[in-house]
């Protein structure tokens, strides 16, 4: 196990979710003190119990949790989600005389 990832993951995550300690120890029900040893790197023996709860909690898998770098995979991730995405926007039919005179920008294909 990569203690480092593990803190980093855990720290990411809280604020990807936009969580506190304390709302983690809410959904995990896991210790504060635990938490915060597991952020700072400080415990060396955490139990599979606890990371699950923490995993769990956070929707991801405790292997993730403590072996993979979750901020890269997750951006990576996103920025797959969108190129998938991109093609379903109208194409939009901007001309100068549109955006100098404060008409509506042509749209043909938004409902």
């Amino acid at each position: 196990m990569d203690f480092d990832i593990l803190a980093q993951n855990i720290r990411f995550l809280l604020k990807k979710h936009k969580w506190s300690e304390d709302e983690l120890v809410k959904r995990s029900g896991v210790g504060k003190s635990t938490i915060q040893l597991y952020k700072s790197k400080k415990s060396k023996n955490p139990t599979v119990d606890k990371l699950t709860k923490i995993a769990n909690a956070f929707k991801v898998s405790s292997d993730d949790l403590k072996n993979k770098n979750l901020s890269i995979s997750m951006s990576i991730s996103q920025k797959e989600n969108i190129s998938q995405n991109v093609h379903k926007f109208p194409k939009m039919s901007i001309s100068k005389s549109n955006l100098s005179s404060n008409k509506p920008l042509n749209a043909p294909n938004l409902k």
